[in-house]
Protein backbone atom coordinates (compact mmCIF):
# COMPACT_ATOMS: atom_id res chain seq x y z
CA UNK A 1 0.00 0.00 0.00
CA UNK A 2 1.17 3.26 -1.18
CA UNK A 3 -0.22 6.83 -0.89
CA UNK A 4 -1.04 8.54 -3.82
CA UNK A 5 0.60 11.76 -5.44
CA UNK A 6 -2.44 11.86 -7.40
CA UNK A 7 -6.03 13.15 -7.64
CA UNK A 8 -8.50 10.70 -6.78
CA UNK A 9 -11.84 11.50 -8.28
CA UNK A 10 -13.65 14.98 -9.50
CA UNK A 11 -17.15 15.84 -8.59
CA UNK A 12 -19.92 18.79 -9.77
CA UNK A 13 -22.44 18.93 -7.41
CA UNK A 14 -25.58 21.27 -7.49
CA UNK A 15 -27.52 21.52 -4.38
CA UNK A 16 -30.94 22.73 -3.91
CA UNK A 17 -32.05 22.56 -7.05
CA UNK A 18 -35.09 24.59 -8.05
CA UNK A 19 -36.20 23.26 -11.10
CA UNK A 20 -36.32 20.04 -9.67
CA UNK A 21 -38.60 18.42 -6.64
CA UNK A 22 -38.59 15.36 -4.50
CA UNK A 23 -41.00 13.46 -6.31
CA UNK A 24 -40.42 13.94 -9.88
CA UNK A 25 -37.48 15.63 -10.03
CA UNK A 26 -35.42 12.41 -11.49
CA UNK A 27 -37.51 12.39 -14.35
CA UNK A 28 -37.08 15.42 -15.08
CA UNK A 29 -33.49 15.02 -14.42
CA UNK A 30 -33.39 12.21 -16.86
CA UNK A 31 -35.08 14.17 -19.49
CA UNK A 32 -32.57 17.41 -19.24
CA UNK A 33 -29.70 14.95 -19.69
CA UNK A 34 -31.55 13.25 -22.98
CA UNK A 35 -32.56 16.89 -24.51
CA UNK A 36 -29.16 18.17 -23.88
CA UNK A 37 -27.71 14.78 -26.01
CA UNK A 38 -26.57 12.75 -22.52
CA UNK A 39 -27.34 8.97 -22.87
CA UNK A 40 -27.52 6.89 -19.87
CA UNK A 41 -25.65 3.30 -19.55
CA UNK A 42 -25.98 0.19 -18.66
CA UNK A 43 -23.15 -1.00 -15.77
CA UNK A 44 -21.28 -2.47 -18.32
CA UNK A 45 -21.12 1.28 -20.01
CA UNK A 46 -21.37 -0.50 -23.63
CA UNK A 47 -25.41 -0.65 -23.78
CA UNK A 48 -27.43 2.57 -23.16
CA UNK A 49 -29.82 2.19 -20.59
CA UNK A 50 -33.70 2.41 -21.57
CA UNK A 51 -35.00 3.43 -17.97
CA UNK A 52 -32.20 4.39 -15.64
CA UNK A 53 -35.07 5.62 -13.41
CA UNK A 54 -35.26 3.03 -10.57
CA UNK A 55 -31.12 3.13 -10.15
CA UNK A 56 -30.81 6.99 -10.27
CA UNK A 57 -32.36 8.18 -6.45
CA UNK A 58 -29.64 7.73 -4.14
CA UNK A 59 -27.38 5.96 -6.46
CA UNK A 60 -25.19 6.56 -8.99
CA UNK A 61 -25.94 5.92 -12.80
CA UNK A 62 -23.39 5.91 -15.56
CA UNK A 63 -24.10 8.32 -18.21
CA UNK A 64 -22.10 9.76 -21.37
CA UNK A 65 -22.20 13.05 -22.88
CA UNK A 66 -19.99 15.20 -25.48
CA UNK A 67 -18.85 18.00 -22.95
CA UNK A 68 -17.17 15.00 -20.79
CA UNK A 69 -13.89 13.94 -21.26
CA UNK A 70 -12.98 10.66 -21.08
CA UNK A 71 -11.87 9.57 -17.58
CA UNK A 72 -9.88 6.41 -16.02
CA UNK A 73 -13.04 4.29 -16.68
CA UNK A 74 -13.88 5.62 -19.87
CA UNK A 75 -14.37 2.77 -23.03
CA UNK A 76 -11.93 3.36 -25.10
CA UNK A 77 -14.10 2.27 -28.05
CA UNK A 78 -16.47 5.36 -26.71
CA UNK A 79 -15.72 8.76 -27.99
CA UNK A 80 -17.31 10.50 -25.23
CA UNK A 81 -16.63 11.11 -21.63
CA UNK A 82 -18.19 8.77 -19.15
CA UNK A 83 -19.25 9.78 -15.44
CA UNK A 84 -21.48 8.96 -13.00
CA UNK A 85 -25.09 10.99 -12.59
CA UNK A 86 -26.77 10.52 -9.07
CA UNK A 87 -29.80 12.70 -7.51
CA UNK A 88 -31.13 12.97 -3.95
CA UNK A 89 -34.29 14.03 -3.35
CA UNK A 90 -34.41 15.55 0.42
CA UNK A 91 -31.34 18.11 -0.73
CA UNK A 92 -32.93 18.37 -4.74
CA UNK A 93 -28.77 17.95 -5.52
CA UNK A 94 -27.14 16.72 -8.87
CA UNK A 95 -23.92 15.12 -8.46
CA UNK A 96 -21.74 13.90 -11.44
CA UNK A 97 -18.45 12.33 -10.93
CA UNK A 98 -15.65 11.22 -12.42
CA UNK A 99 -13.15 9.07 -11.51
CA UNK A 100 -9.30 11.06 -12.73
CA UNK A 101 -6.90 8.70 -10.92
CA UNK A 102 -4.12 9.00 -13.49
CA UNK A 103 -0.78 9.09 -12.21
CA UNK A 104 0.13 11.95 -15.17
CA UNK A 105 -1.74 14.50 -13.39
CA UNK A 106 -1.49 16.85 -17.34
CA UNK A 107 -4.71 14.19 -17.85
CA UNK A 108 -6.59 15.63 -15.21
CA UNK A 109 -7.06 19.24 -16.54
CA UNK A 110 -9.66 18.20 -19.47
CA UNK A 111 -11.42 16.41 -17.51
CA UNK A 112 -12.24 19.23 -14.74
CA UNK A 113 -12.93 21.71 -17.73
CA UNK A 114 -14.99 19.47 -19.19
CA UNK A 115 -17.37 19.23 -15.93
CA UNK A 116 -17.05 22.65 -15.70
CA UNK A 117 -19.07 23.40 -19.57
CA UNK A 118 -20.95 20.32 -18.48
CA UNK A 119 -22.24 22.20 -15.40
CA UNK A 120 -22.91 25.27 -17.27
CA UNK A 121 -24.91 23.55 -19.73
CA UNK A 122 -26.99 22.13 -16.60
CA UNK A 123 -27.30 25.27 -14.75
CA UNK A 124 -30.07 26.91 -16.27
CA UNK A 125 -32.30 24.11 -16.36
CA UNK A 126 -31.39 23.21 -12.76
CA UNK A 127 -31.25 26.83 -11.30
CA UNK A 128 -28.87 25.54 -8.05
CA UNK A 129 -28.89 27.80 -5.15
CA UNK A 130 -25.47 26.86 -4.87
CA UNK A 131 -22.98 24.45 -6.62
CA UNK A 132 -18.90 23.44 -6.77
CA UNK A 133 -16.32 21.19 -8.59
CA UNK A 134 -13.45 19.75 -7.17
CA UNK A 135 -12.75 16.30 -5.55
CA UNK A 136 -14.83 15.15 -3.27
CA UNK A 137 -14.16 14.06 -0.02
CA UNK A 138 -16.25 13.74 3.50
CA UNK A 139 -15.76 17.33 4.65
CA UNK A 140 -17.90 18.86 1.71
CA UNK A 141 -20.28 21.24 3.25
CA UNK A 142 -23.55 20.37 4.89
CA UNK A 143 -27.17 20.40 3.18
CA UNK A 144 -27.72 22.86 6.41
CA UNK A 145 -25.12 24.69 5.51
CA UNK A 146 -26.08 25.28 1.83
CA UNK A 147 -29.69 26.01 2.96
CA UNK A 148 -28.10 28.83 4.83
CA UNK A 149 -26.39 30.46 2.51
CA UNK A 150 -23.10 29.46 4.45
CA UNK A 151 -19.97 30.19 2.61
CA UNK A 152 -18.08 27.88 4.21
CA UNK A 153 -15.47 26.61 1.42
CA UNK A 154 -13.87 28.01 -1.70
CA UNK A 155 -13.54 25.50 -4.41
CA UNK A 156 -11.70 25.30 -7.32
CA UNK A 157 -15.23 26.20 -9.26
CA UNK A 158 -18.21 27.83 -7.38
CA UNK A 159 -21.66 28.01 -8.54
CA UNK A 160 -23.56 30.90 -6.68
CA UNK A 161 -26.95 31.48 -6.85
CA UNK A 162 -28.71 34.36 -6.60
CA UNK A 163 -29.26 33.63 -2.63
CA UNK A 164 -25.63 33.49 -2.04
CA UNK A 165 -25.58 36.93 -4.42
CA UNK A 166 -28.12 38.71 -2.22
CA UNK A 167 -26.22 37.29 1.07
CA UNK A 168 -22.45 38.28 0.14
CA UNK A 169 -23.36 40.92 -2.45
CA UNK A 170 -22.82 40.87 -6.31
CA UNK A 171 -19.81 43.22 -6.51
CA UNK A 172 -17.90 41.38 -3.91
CA UNK A 173 -18.15 38.31 -5.60
CA UNK A 174 -17.54 39.47 -8.59
CA UNK A 175 -14.37 41.09 -7.30
CA UNK A 176 -13.05 37.90 -6.06
CA UNK A 177 -9.36 37.14 -7.90
CA UNK A 178 -9.50 34.44 -10.23
CA UNK A 179 -9.35 33.20 -13.51
CA UNK A 180 -13.03 33.31 -14.63
CA UNK A 181 -16.27 35.61 -13.31
CA UNK A 182 -19.18 35.33 -14.87
CA UNK A 183 -22.90 36.34 -14.42
CA UNK A 184 -25.36 33.27 -14.62
CA UNK A 185 -28.83 33.70 -16.41
CA UNK A 186 -31.21 34.05 -13.00
CA UNK A 187 -28.57 36.64 -11.00
CA UNK A 188 -26.13 34.07 -9.76
CA UNK A 189 -22.28 34.19 -10.82
CA UNK A 190 -20.31 31.39 -11.37
CA UNK A 191 -16.52 32.08 -9.91
CA UNK A 192 -13.57 29.39 -11.46
CA UNK A 193 -10.32 30.59 -9.05
CA UNK A 194 -7.83 28.83 -11.90
CA UNK A 195 -7.70 27.64 -15.19
CA UNK A 196 -5.62 24.42 -14.02
CA UNK A 197 -7.81 22.42 -11.61
CA UNK A 198 -4.34 20.79 -10.96
CA UNK A 199 -2.79 24.32 -10.08
CA UNK A 200 -5.51 24.53 -7.54
CA UNK A 201 -5.27 21.23 -5.75
CA UNK A 202 -1.59 21.82 -5.48
CA UNK A 203 -2.44 25.02 -3.96
CA UNK A 204 -4.27 23.92 -1.37
CA UNK A 205 -2.05 21.24 -0.68
CA UNK A 206 0.76 23.67 -0.23
CA UNK A 207 1.22 23.48 3.91
CA UNK A 208 1.25 19.45 3.49
CA UNK A 209 4.54 18.44 2.26
CA UNK A 210 4.48 14.91 3.09
CA UNK A 211 7.44 13.25 3.32
CA UNK A 212 5.64 9.94 2.44
CA UNK A 213 4.70 11.62 -0.91
CA UNK A 214 7.92 12.39 -2.91
CA UNK A 215 6.64 13.22 -5.97
CA UNK A 216 3.58 15.48 -4.78
CA UNK A 217 5.93 17.35 -2.67
CA UNK A 218 8.67 17.63 -5.58
CA UNK A 219 5.75 18.96 -7.66
CA UNK A 220 4.72 21.32 -4.40
CA UNK A 221 8.44 22.79 -3.86
CA UNK A 222 8.90 23.35 -7.56
CA UNK A 223 5.44 25.88 -7.97
CA UNK A 224 5.53 27.08 -3.69
CA UNK A 225 6.51 30.48 -4.57
CA UNK A 226 3.84 31.28 -7.63
CA UNK A 227 0.97 28.95 -5.82
CA UNK A 228 1.65 30.76 -2.40
CA UNK A 229 0.93 34.07 -4.08
CA UNK A 230 -2.29 33.01 -5.85
CA UNK A 231 -3.60 31.26 -2.73
CA UNK A 232 -2.94 34.79 -0.44
CA UNK A 233 -4.62 36.81 -3.30
CA UNK A 234 -7.84 34.58 -2.93
CA UNK A 235 -7.84 34.02 0.61
CA UNK A 236 -7.00 37.19 1.33
CA UNK A 237 -9.79 38.86 -0.53
CA UNK A 238 -12.52 36.33 1.08
CA UNK A 239 -11.50 36.71 4.35
CA UNK A 240 -11.16 40.47 4.43
CA UNK A 241 -15.59 40.11 4.20
CA UNK A 242 -15.58 36.33 5.70
CA UNK A 243 -12.94 35.63 8.33
CA UNK A 244 -13.57 31.65 9.02
CA UNK A 245 -13.44 31.22 4.93
CA UNK A 246 -11.05 28.23 3.78
CA UNK A 247 -9.60 26.89 0.62
CA UNK A 248 -11.44 23.16 0.31
CA UNK A 249 -8.91 20.30 0.35
CA UNK A 250 -10.25 16.97 0.63
CA UNK A 251 -9.57 15.99 3.84
CA UNK A 252 -10.72 12.82 4.64
CA UNK A 253 -8.22 10.34 3.57
CA UNK A 254 -8.81 8.58 0.06
CA UNK A 255 -5.51 8.22 -0.84
CA UNK A 256 -4.69 4.63 -0.67
CA UNK A 257 -4.26 2.66 -3.84
CA UNK A 258 -4.13 -1.16 -3.30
Amino acid sequence: MLPRDWVEALELNLSFCERLDPEQGATRLIRIIHQHGGKFLKLNRREVEPNPLADLVDLFVPIEHPLLQPDTMTDPERGKGQASLSFVPESLSVGISQDVSFPDLSQVDPVALGLLAFGRLLYPDLRPIYGWIDEPSGNIPETSEIASTQLRYIFWANFWGPAYVDRYGRDFLRGAPGWRVEELEDGGILYVTTASYVEWWLMTRLDHLDPERPRLRRWLLERRGPLAVQRAAILGYFRARIPEIELYWAKVDLDWLP
